[in-house]
């Protein structure tokens, strides 16, 4: 009787080792996927910035080409 009270003492602090290693592995990867999270807000802003960016050159361009079409356009 004793024996398999050890027994049954041994799986439980396997089972309570192995429950405390699970828990500290969740920390670790809830602390990664917020890191993560923020490295993707960052990027998306960063794409965002680029994309305004270069919209606005477009437009620029856009302009530039309109007045010198005109400018063509007077010419003929």
């Amino acid at each position: 009787m004793l024996k398999i009270l050890d027994e049954l003492e041994n799986k439980i602090k396997n089972a309570v080792d192995t429950i405390s290693l699970l828990n500290m592995e969740i920390e670790d990867l809830k602390q990664d996927n917020k890191k993560l999270q923020q490295q993707c807000a960052d990027k998306a802003k960063q794409l965002e910035e680029e994309n305004n960016k270069l919209r606005k050159e477009q437009s620029d361009w856009q302009e530039k080409l309109k007045v010198l079409l005109n400018k063509f356009e007077e010419v003929d």
